[in-house]
């Protein structure tokens, strides 16, 4: 974020209670102070803890016949071929991280927008990936992100500039920015039409709503996510 983890470090060092907390948390090792590198290992320990991998879809792949809907198995149909999603967003994580492996990814360039607009799209400033890396292939190019949990993530895109899945699946629709007018020299993403009816678009998107892991959220947000005639558990 335009810093580095020693500077981090010593803003962070500067608070107490936080020299503290680490010399707690990593009290068994030989190395317990608040610096750059207990910062990276904190850090790694609290994302690894993000573990969303008990939604419908995955009860679904582990047998549960009754945990999707036709419509929602529709939709990862369409998702996995006419919409050609999983040619960025693999499964099972369904981010960019490419399998067999699952320890790399490369950026993609769609040209998100400045507003969800479907023709004269203003392409967004944001230099992306060319920003930090230099690489000129790499202007306007960002990291894939996992769909897992996308229905409680929005607004979407790095800029924030979609509001709803809806705003996602026209952006898609129409060939990403490059298909909607917006001057880019660079897309990897094809600017042709994906001709997706709006029965597909619907149900690619109640495929995404059964990523949601929501075995820690509130009775009401599971509520909220949930398809009628489908039982929580």
């Amino acid at each position: 974020m335009g810093s580095s983890q020693n500077l981090a470090a010593t803003h962070l060092a500067a608070d107490s209670t936080l020299r503290a907390d680490f010399a707690h948390a990593l009290a068994r090792r030989r190395d317990s102070a608040l610096n750059g590198r207990n910062i990276r290992i904190a850090l790694a320990a609290y994302l690894r803890s993000l573990d969303s991998f008990d939604s419908r879809f995955d009860r679904a792949v582990r047998g549960d016949t009754l945990a999707l809907d036709a419509r929602e198995r529709c939709g990862f149909t369409v998702f996995m071929g006419k919409a050609r999603c999983g040619t960025c967003h693999f499964a099972p994580l369904f981010s960019g991280v490419m399998p067999p492996e699952f320890t790399s990814s490369e950026p993609e360039i769609i040209g998100a927008a400045t507003l969800p607009v479907l023709r004269n799209a203003r392409l967004d400033p944001d230099s992306g990936r060319a920003g930090v890396d230099h690489l000129a292939e790499h202007l306007f190019a960002f990291k894939v992100p996992t769909l897992r949990n996308v229905a409680v993530t929005a607004p979407y895109m790095h800029n924030g500039a979609y509001a709803t899945l809806e705003d996602v699946m026209d952006f898609y629709e129409h060939g990403g920015g490059a298909g909607l007018g917006a001057p880019l020299s660079n897309p990897t993403l094809p600017t042709s039409r994906l001709h997706l009816s709006a029965k597909e678009r619907r149900a690619v998107i109640a495929f995404l709503r059964a990523l949601a892991d929501t075995s820690s959220a509130s009775p009401r947000a599971r509520d909220r996510l949930q398809p009628k005639g489908i039982a929580t558990r």
